[in-house]
């Protein structure tokens, strides 16, 4: 652990609506935020609503949840994924599709020190 870095004091949605309500979709919450955010060594908060992506703990969707987005595989041939970490401790790690079908209505909360 790196004790000289600093410690994040607060969480900002990518991009929000005039009301401070995070806006939703690829268009505001990048690919290349995201993985720059994991490049960085910092974890990205994921906010999902309607999301109909599964795992063992989720078998009926994820449904309106929040998840740490903590690694990604990009890739032209097999496909986008974010690598989130779930509150179930089915889960652990999970490769999970970069897509609206997925990931339903998806923003990206950044850690700020």
């Amino acid at each position: 652990m790196d004790t000289n870095k600093p410690i994040p004091t607060t969480c900002r949605f990518a991009s929000t609506n005039a009301l401070g309500n995070p806006r939703t979709g690829p268009t505001y919450n990048t690919k290349l935020a995201y993985r720059g955010q994991i490049n960085s060594g910092n974890p990205v908060f994921v906010t999902v609503n309607n999301a109909a992506g599964t795992s063992p703990g989720y078998p009926d969707g994820f449904r309106d949840h929040a998840m740490t987005g903590v690694g990604y595989m990009f890739s032209t041939i097999d496909g986008d994924y974010i690598i989130l970490h779930t509150t179930s401790t089915s889960d652990g790690d999970l490769y999970v599709a970069l897509s609206a079908s997925t990931l339903g209505d998806y923003a990206w909360c950044y850690f700020e020190k």
